[in-house]
């Protein structure tokens, strides 16, 4: 079929639905928004707020969390599934339950709690690892420039896995097990009936997991900022949490700056909102109290 022929072909389809054709506005009039606001200014004030060190340096964090949470969610994920529908144990039900119970605790529930554990004079996690060194010891896991990536990196993994063994469970539970069962008697290898029959098998649905935790792992918020507000300082400031609490860039005139790494939800005044919440509970108790400019 010619280009010009499915292009015709699809603009017919799109304006004789009118769900598909309000699907597309709701996906495009946000995006559209969006970005004629990043070059309301010029192209020069968009490339320069680009390049701006902050904006990076949060670029870098929300991808590096991307790149190292997804593949130990899949292969974590892939491992438990496979574990649960290979072989029949008693309290296999309960198992699967008690895996998916971190995925059931609110994101900002599951980081104050992390805090908790964290923490250098009463939590548990510094505790237990006092017992295999031998001596007391003193990680600063929220606040240490080298402890705090790895702190909030195991926190995603932690709940966000549970996410991925669910869909590959239900991946994994639709394989023809004939197939599997006649590799085996043929005397294939593991690797190679997993490479051969079960990857392509559920490289569909994987697939979309995987674009799924990405997409999600882009707009990261609640854990980074229950474990440390962005700190210390502003080393742990993705674009999400860059987006709602640098207040300079929701001044009007620097809108386009926000433009780049606004919040998929796309409102203006959740910044500000956030700004207050943060004063009023820094000033009543200074729990949260960060240094930002006014």
């Amino acid at each position: 079929m010619a280009i010009p022929q499915l292009v015709a072909d699809t603009l017919q389809q799109i304006t004789t639905s009118p769900w598909l054709l309000l699907t597309l506005v709701m996906l495009v009039a946000p995006l559209a928004v969006i970005l004629v606001s990043a070059f309301s200014q010029g192209v020069g004030v968009f490339l320069r707020n680009l390049a701006d060190p902050g904006t990076l340096h949060a670029v870098y964090l929300t991808t590096l969390t991307a790149l190292i949470a997804v593949p130990v969610n899949i292969l974590f994920g892939l491992a438990a599934a496979w574990t649960v529908t290979k072989f029949e144990f008693p309290g296999r039900t309960f198992l699967i339950a008690l895996i998916e119970l971190p995925y059931s605790i609110s994101p900002i529930v599951a980081g104050a709690t992390w805090r908790l554990l964290f923490d250098n004079q009463y939590g548990p996690i510094n505790q237990m690892l006092g017992w295999v060194w031998g001596e007391r010891v003193n990680a600063l896991w929220t606040i240490s420039p080298t402890l705090v990536y790895p702190a909030i990196i195991f926190c995603e993994i932690w709940q966000s896995t549970p996410f991925m063994f669910l869909v590959l469970l239900a991946a994994l539970s639709n394989v023809d097990k004939s197939l599997t069962e006649a590799a085996e008697i043929d005397g294939a290898s593991f690797w190679r009936t997993f490479r051969r029959i079960v990857l392509p098998a559920i490289w569909p649905v994987m697939a979309i997991a995987i674009l799924i935790r990405g997409l999600d792992l882009f707009r990261i918020f609640d854990i980074i900022w229950a474990l440390t507000l962005g700190g210390p300082g502003t080393m742990t400031e993705n674009t999400t949490l860059r987006s709602e609490m640098d207040w300079p860039v929701f001044a009007s005139r620097h809108w386009p700056r926000a433009s780049l790494i606004v919040n998929p939800s796309g409102k203006r005044g959740t910044a500000s909102s956030w700004k207050k919440r943060v004063r009023s509970a820094s000033e009543t108790s200074g729990a949260f109290s960060r240094d930002r400019p006014a």
